[in-house]
């Protein structure tokens, strides 16, 4: 039996990081029936994620969603991307998908999802929980990255912890492409926005829907480079 992720230290002082005003970040998620932007963050209100309830947390992913200290308490919006397309597509569509899985992938599991990039509106301090930044905490550099979807529960501990000694996000190492860092930012609740839309530029991709044209065709040749074919 695999041994419990460890809880964050008391007091809690990791290696921080900076993401700076104006870093532009990819983002792949469903807007869903509300047609969130991108530069908007999941609320965790949805009924699947209520489904998922443990306690004070909803263990759907790696770090989220927990309650916050109000009353009464309320899910703690949460928005991933990360500076990398590979890891935005391994950390969403693909971060189930074991290693040995030689399925094909049906086309309509794309159907809504959109790759787009938001541009940091402010200075971003994070928690660095990445790799050789674990030894600040006296960690494993894979402690909160190498647990599967059955431990989420027990890193949301660490979001928490992050979000109560005021930082805006994580910053980590993606477990399914760990050449690349990925990030989880906390809705802080302030007027002025965290992210804002960005256009598309030339070194990043933008699509509106990975299941239809362009964005289909372009994620079809991204799956094929990992060996993954993606249905017609």
């Amino acid at each position: 039996m695999a041994r419990p992720v460890a809880t964050p230290p008391d007091p809690f002082r990791p290696a921080e990081d900076l993401v700076p005003a104006g870093a532009v970040l990819l983002r792949v998620y469903s807007p869903g029936p509300t047609n969130r932007a991108p530069n908007d963050f999941n609320p965790g209100t949805s009924l699947a994620v209520r489904a998922t309830q443990r306690d004070d947390v909803f263990p759907v992913s790696r770090f989220s969603f927990f309650l916050d200290d109000a009353e009464p308490a309320r899910p703690v919006p949460t928005l991933y991307a990360s500076p990398s397309e590979n890891v935005a597509l391994w950390e969403t569509l693909l971060r189930d998908r074991a290693p040995d899985d030689t399925d094909a992938l049906p086309r309509v599991l794309f159907r809504g999802r959109v790759l787009a990039q938001v541009r940091a509106s402010r200075d971003l301090r994070v928690a660095s929980l990445a790799g050789a930044d674990m030894h600040t905490l006296n960690m494993p550099r894979d402690e909160l990255t190498s647990p599967g979807s059955n431990r989420y529960a027990e890193t949301i501990h660490w979001a928490r912890t992050a979000w109560r000694a005021g930082f805006d996000g994580i910053r980590y190492v993606s477990r399914r492409d760990p050449s690349g860092l990925a990030f989880v930012f906390f809705d802080s609740g302030q007027s002025a926005p965290s992210f804002e839309r960005a256009r598309p530029g030339d070194m990043l991709q933008s699509f509106d829907d990975l299941s239809d044209d362009g964005g289909f065709d372009w994620l079809a040749a991204r799956l094929a480079r990992w060996g993954i074919v993606a249905e017609l």
